[in-house]
């Protein structure tokens, strides 16, 4: 076993140091650091841990000062391991770096005719881009903008462009069974809304009627929803049942709502993407005051057509707060993919996506040895990173034209995102930020902290074993130990 202790130390702190080693870290442990070497852990720290109950062996420990960069904890920090969602600091840095921090997302639109007396005569061409941050509010001002380049009435089809991405078929329950869920979304160049509509359940007497909002073109819905007398409209109150046939297009919804509830909705990731954006596109086509005739179909915008109008989205720097602060999975898949596409060229795909940000981290200076991002986003169970790999990255954001940005981006303890409800009432408010992550059996936290003495550090904790679900506290109490 290779282990490196301190020189000078007193034979009690020796022999209580391998102690911890022993009991702490049996069995796979001692394969693990005969794999690396590990420096020997502060006293405080190993207290912290054998304290926490959970193993030594199913963590990875690396914490440094960025002025430095040399350890101040280095546990186990060449173990690849699941970093869940703390992942998305990798994909937003690299992002910041590469697309720059005012980088926006194009929405393009083309017709194949000519704007008469009010009247679009042919096809609108709409080509998507992959904005991960278009919402209802945003397509309304885009919208606007659109008529007023003098067209009312859309008298051909909406041809709807989604080729920036390539179109793969997958499977959103894949990751968990619960593929309607919205941080199972699925991403599209066409993703409005992080590709989320209602459910509505509505009571009318003693039927409920069920309906979504916005209303799908291509979704028929088998409703056997019934009422019920239970007092409060949640729990057994509210007790729907959604199950969805993508291949037959079909909703079916059954078990019951309360007769003391009026509606009750439900916000899940349900239709085909260009369905839903069409629903969303002509609700806000027909608030402004527009009507059409036709339907919507996919297709690709031809050479000749003449481009009527190009929106932009918000810039990437107010976008990955998002994606970091609330841990936005989707958010975080479109921006994995857009790096593929710009960095190379289009359709983006994953193992473009892949290959642009290994590339990134090479030209850091990172190994990238037994590193591995599936979708960006950490939604993943085969993404692996090591402790030492987050760590470098980290200090390589300290690069002083994007650490600002950066940082801001993430959720800031006791204040905001993830971490607001964390270390509320302590110095630390305020002082740290970081990016939180959570798997079945994975616990991440990843970020920088300003110590009392005004001294800034990258901290990287990474949990993974049966024990990780327990980890709060410890990392809480690292955080304290470094600030102090």
């Amino acid at each position: 076993m290779l282990y490196r202790l301190p020189l000078f130390v007193p034979p009690f702190d020796v022999l209580r140091r391998l102690l911890f080693i022993f009991l702490f870290c049996p069995g796979v442990c001692l394969s693990l650091l005969q794999a690396q070497t590990t420096t020997a852990l502060p006293a405080a720290v190993e207290d912290m841990i054998a304290n926490s109950g959970i193993p030594a062996n199913e963590m990875s420990l690396w914490i440094a000062p960025v002025d430095s960069g040399q350890p101040l904890v280095d546990w186990q920090s060449n173990i690849p391991r699941s970093p869940a969602s703390s992942i998305k600091v990798v994909t937003t840095g690299v992002g910041l770096l590469l697309l720059g921090e005012n980088f926006c997302w194009r929405m393009d639109f083309f017709t194949n005719g000519s704007v008469k007396n009010g009247v679009l005569n042919g096809d609108l061409f709409i080509k998507g881009y992959g904005d991960p941050y278009l919402v209802e509010e945003k397509l309304m001002d885009i919208v606007i903008e659109l008529r007023e380049r003098g067209i009312d009435h859309i008298a051909g089809k909406v041809v709807l462009d989604n080729t920036y991405f390539i179109n793969r078929r997958e499977n959103p329950d894949a990751f968990d069974g619960h593929g309607m869920e919205p941080y199972n979304a699925l991403p599209s160049a066409l993703s409005i809304n992080f590709r989320t509509i209602d459910v509505l359940f509505t009571r009318q007497g003693n039927q409920v009627v069920v309906s979504t909002d916005p209303e799908l073109t291509y979704l028929n819905i088998d409703n056997s929803m019934t009422t019920n007398g239970y007092k409060h409209c949640r729990g057994k109150g509210f007790a729907p049942l959604i199950e969805w046939d993508r291949d037959a297009k079909v909703l079916s919804v059954s078990g019951s709502l309360s007769r003391n509830c009026q509606t009750k909705r439900l916000k899940r990731v349900l239709g085909d993407a260009g369905d839903v954006f069409f629903a969303y596109f002509k609700r806000a086509w027909e608030l402004s005051g527009g009507s059409l005739s036709g339907d919507w179909v996919y297709g690709q915008v031809p050479q000749n057509a003449q481009l009527l109008y190009e929106s932009c989205s918000r810039p990437l720097h107010e976008q990955i707060a998002a994606m970091n602060k609330f841990s936005n999975n989707i958010m975080t898949r479109q921006l994995f993919l857009t790096l593929g596409a710009e960095l190379t060229r289009p359709p983006a795909t994953l193992s473009k996506a892949r290959a642009v940000v290994l590339h990134r981290l090479k030209q850091m200076g990172i190994d990238t040895k037994h590193l591995y991002i599936e979708n960006g986003s950490g939604l993943s169970r085969t993404t692996r990173i090591t402790a030492k790999q987050m760590g470098q990255f980290l200090l390589a954001m300290q690069d002083p034209r994007v650490a600002a940005i950066f940082e801001q981006s993430l959720a800031v303890v006791g204040v905001d995102g993830t971490l607001k409800q964390r270390l509320k009432n302590t110095p630390l408010a305020g002082n740290a930020v970081g990016k939180t992550g959570t798997l079945e059996q994975v616990k991440s936290l990843v970020g920088y902290l300003s110590t009392q003495s005004g001294r800034k550090y990258a901290y990287v904790i990474l949990l993974e074993g049966s024990r990780a679900k327990a980890g709060r506290p410890l990392m809480d109490e690292l955080l304290q130990w470094i600030y102090r």
